[in-house]
């Protein structure tokens, strides 16, 4: 199966029945065969903007993890009634998300377009989520928080070393660049697939 195929599945998994062990056998797949799965998240900026931080890899786990939980309940049928808002000024938030640059950002690809000086909340004239791009998202960020457990156990390094196969973050392989299909091309791929 195709790259690109195998993260359509997990797109599509996010609105059917998939175990969530299904899910992450799927994100784990995605991140170990390229790299370059991130359409929407700029996983590779996140990465290199947070990695100065102390801790750095536990903090991004965990606001990968909670922002995962953001784009899952917004397509849960039983979303809580209060899921037009997230409260930007309590100490978990801070501590959890709002530590991590980008995060912001991920809340506003799923949504939360509106910031006030308490909350990000989804625009009033916007009834429900945009269930494709959150389900897009979600899968996203369980590849990303997928590729950050395995920084941590040391699987993949900072520079993106895996399984003795060389990969920097920019998706270069074995000196050549791989497209989103991860086929070998001697263009630079950017993170939203174009071509220089």
């Amino acid at each position: 199966m195709a790259g690109w195929e195998r993260k359509q599945q997990l797109v599509n998994s996010f609105d059917s029945s998939s175990s969530s062990e299904e899910q992450i056998r799927l994100a784990a797949l995605c991140f170990s065969e390229n790299i370059q799965c991130f359409e929407s998240i700029p996983f590779v900026t996140i990465i290199n903007s947070n990695k100065s931080q102390k801790d750095a890899m536990p903090m991004m786990l965990t606001a990968f993890d909670l922002l995962l939980k953001y784009a899952t309940n917004l397509l849960s049928p039983k979303r809580s009634p209060k899921w037009r808002a997230i409260p930007t000024t309590s100490g978990n938030f801070k501590a959890r998300i709002d530590c991590m640059n980008g995060a912001r950002d991920i809340l506003k690809l799923i949504g939360y377009c509106e910031e006030t000086p308490t909350s990000m909340k989804f625009p009033d004239n916007v009834l429900e989520p945009d269930r494709p791009k959150v389900s897009l998202i979600a899968a996203e960020l369980l590849i990303g928080k997928v590729g950050v457990e395995q920084m941590l156990r040391g699987q993949v390094d900072w520079n993106g070393s895996q399984n003795s196969q060389q990969m920097d973050w920019n998706g270069a392989q074995d000196s050549r660049q791989v497209d989103w299909n991860g086929a070998q091309d001697s263009r630079q791929v950017d993170w939203n697939g174009a071509q220089d």
